[in-house]
Formats: structure tokens, sequence, C-alpha cells
């Protein structure tokens, strides 16, 4: 196949001359022909998804940035803490929803002494002051 340098069209291998829509016309000298790599004719790059000959398309306006606490519910996050605490050795979900109950935000927890941790109603149970000293050692 050849292309002509000028228009990007495909021409005849006969050597006659091709026609462009302005009414001038290129020599065989003018076209090229493509090797197996199918290199562009200018052997310039073209944008993305552009034919030879239209404009090339202007940038989008992007949308503003959202900041990470609009990306994610309040629900979403509370899931996420008693994930966090699940990591903790002997604390199970249920275990977890009670301090996420009782403390909804780490910093809050951080903040809270051994004994405010070990007095977390659990069930028919507290906490414990084992588990306490172990949230605590986590979470200083």
């Amino acid at each position: 196949m050849v292309l002509c340098r000028k228009c990007g069209a495909s021409v005849e291998h006969d050597g006659g001359e091709h026609e462009h829509k302005d009414g001038d016309t290129a020599s065989p000298a003018v076209a090229t022909a493509l090797s197996k790599s199918k290199a562009t004719p200018d052997a310039t790059p073209r944008s993305r998804g552009n034919q030879v000959g239209e404009p090339s398309q202007t940038p989008r306006e992007r949308r503003p940035r959202t900041e990470p606490s609009d990306l994610v519910s309040r629900d979403q996050r509370l899931i996420v803490r008693r994930a966090i605490l699940c990591q903790v050795p002997g604390i199970s979900r249920v275990r977890a929803e009670a301090i996420v109950g009782r403390y909804p935000a780490i910093s809050d927890l951080m903040a809270a002494s051994v004994n405010e941790l070990e007095q977390i109603p659990i069930k028919k149970s507290k906490l414990g002051r084992e588990l306490a000293i172990a949230l605590k050692r986590v979470f200083e």
C-alpha cells in the first residue's frame, strides 16, 4: 500500500498522479510506501483517535477533586474501624463493635485510659484488663 505524504490517502501502486481536494495533484515522488511496521505518513505522531486532516481535540475541563471524607460515608468508616480492631489479638467482631460503639473515633480510643477501656461493656461482661492493655499497646 502506498500513502500520500500530503493527505495520507491511499494511492495505487501504478505510479499515477493523485488529486487532492484542493485541486492540487501529487506526483508519484510525493507518495511513499508503507512498510510492514505501519509507520505514519509523515513519521510524526498523531493525536489519539484523530484522523489525518481533522483538528486535534481540545483538552476537557477537569472536575474538582473530592476530599477523602466525601468519598466514604460514616457507616463505611465505622466498618473499617471494626476491621482494624479485629486485627488486635483477642478482639472479636462483637468486642470490636462494642469498642467502636463507645469510642467511634480512633483518636478517642487513643486518648482513653486502660481503666476506661477495661470497663467497656460487652454483652454480659466487660472488656477486661488484658485486652485493654493490648489495645493501648496497639493504639499508642
